[in-house]
């Protein structure tokens, strides 16, 4: 930024790809799989499905494959939420300056 506080697209598209990339790492891909896990399975009568909840998820993939499943997938997560962010975070930029004339700071 500026001596004003403003900064560029470029660093706002940057700022944004950062941090949609670690919010991928930190929240979104084990939480992804959680979903995944507890949509794909199959309930028939009579039968106790295998996850009862989201903790159980977690317990039962960690104990039978191991902490790094938590994060399969993670890449195509990354690309997605780091793209989605640095977009974002650029265009509510330029929006704001464009539209309402607020600067950054």
């Amino acid at each position: 930024a500026d001596k004003d506080g403003n900064t560029t697209a470029g660093k706002n598209f940057t700022a944004g790809l950062m941090v949609g990339s670690l919010e991928a790492c930190m929240i979104v891909t084990p939480f992804e799989v959680i979903k995944t896990r507890l949509q794909k399975q199959v309930n028939v009568a009579g039968v106790e499905p295998k996850y009862k909840g989201p903790v159980d998820v977690v317990v039962k993939v960690i104990r039978e494959e191991g902490v790094r499943r938590m994060w399969s997938g993670n890449m195509p997560t990354v690309i997605r939420q780091g793209s989605n962010q640095a977009f974002n975070f650029m265009s509510m930029a330029i929006l704001n300056k464009a539209l309402w004339g607020k600067e950054q700071g």
